[in-house]
């Protein structure tokens, strides 16, 4: 799910598109829009919903450096924005570098490369039947809608290539887009993706931030996110989002009651995908609750 700050420039549908779904599940992300407001007048206190200073400022937060959030680094980079990401893990890529790279995209100039034939019904309803109709709807839909988008930028944006596409059940036809080889990385592996993100992050010299992790969001009561509460290292710090914070922290499989209340079918015995290099325990979801979001 995204909240869109229209004066950034960057709208709901646009960070959509630079969101590829791997491994054949539907993961959300949150653009929370910000602004340069909560800040106190000389000698006054710091309002109760805002730290007493910032430590860090930049345009646009970004948490977790995965499938997700790198994608959505590197475009908020080329609208303009100034960017750093943040990850609690220890190395960059979180739970996505961990996995097996079998991209999901429905509807895409890929597929017909192969000759094969897709319809967005047809996505649709494979990709409901397959998350046991739990999925949100609208975020299916533009993954559907954006597929094919998604698939040209990682060619023509991060140098990326497209070398097979297989099926998976319970999809009709083949849609899990395996990548090239890169670096002595077997194709189709979620390192490869990684790696491409991680090359053109770099490129742009974006800061990445490893072992900080995202303990709270400041927001003003009633209105726009200001910033981040994190835990480092070397202690806690506050971090200013002057346009956005972006919440792409994965899934909860780690969180057994996160899990149950998802669905009664779901229990401790779930694949904790990840663990124990990276355990993801829904700290985003929770983080965005506790402000009064929806996920």
């Amino acid at each position: 799910m995204h909240m869109s700050n229209q004066k950034t420039g960057l709208s709901r549908r646009s960070f959509l598109k630079g969101v590829g779904l791997a491994g054949g599940a539907v993961g959300a992300g949150m653009l929370l829009n910000g602004c340069a407001s909560g800040e106190s007048d000389a000698g006054e206190a710091a309002p109760w919903w805002a730290p007493e200073s910032w430590d860090i400022e930049t345009d646009v937060i970004v948490v977790g450096t995965g499938d997700a959030g790198s994608p959505a680094a590197i475009r908020a980079v080329d609208a303009g924005a100034e960017v750093i990401m943040i990850d609690k893990g220890e190395f960059f890529g979180g739970c996505s570098v961990l996995g097996g790279g079998n991209c999901q995209l429905a509807c895409t100039n890929i597929q017909k490369r192969f000759d094969i034939e897709d319809k967005p019904e047809w996505a649709f309803e494979d990709q409901m039947e397959f998350g046991l109709y739990r999925s949100n709807p609208e975020v299916l839909q533009a993954w559907i809608d954006t597929s094919d988008e998604y698939a040209t930028w990682v060619e023509d944006v991060c140098d990326g290539e497209w070398v097979d596409v297989s099926k998976q059940e319970p999809a009709r036809v083949p849609r899990s887009h395996q990548i090239a080889e890169h670096n002595g990385q077997p194709k189709g592996s979620g390192v490869v993706f990684s790696m491409l993100f991680h090359e053109q992050l770099e490129a742009r010299g974006v800061q990445i931030l490893l072992e900080h992790k995202m303990t709270k969001i400041y927001r003003e009561p009633g209105g726009p996110v200001l910033g981040l509460e994190v835990e480092t290292p070397d202690g806690t710090i506050a971090m200013k989002a002057r346009k956005g914070v972006v919440i792409a922290t994965g899934g909860f499989k780690g969180n057994p009651r996160m899990i149950r209340a998802q669905h009664a079918a779901f229990d401790e015995t779930l694949i904790w995908t990840g663990w124990p290099d990276v355990l993801p325990t829904g700290d985003g979801h929770l983080c965005v609750t506790d402000i009064g979001g929806g996920c």
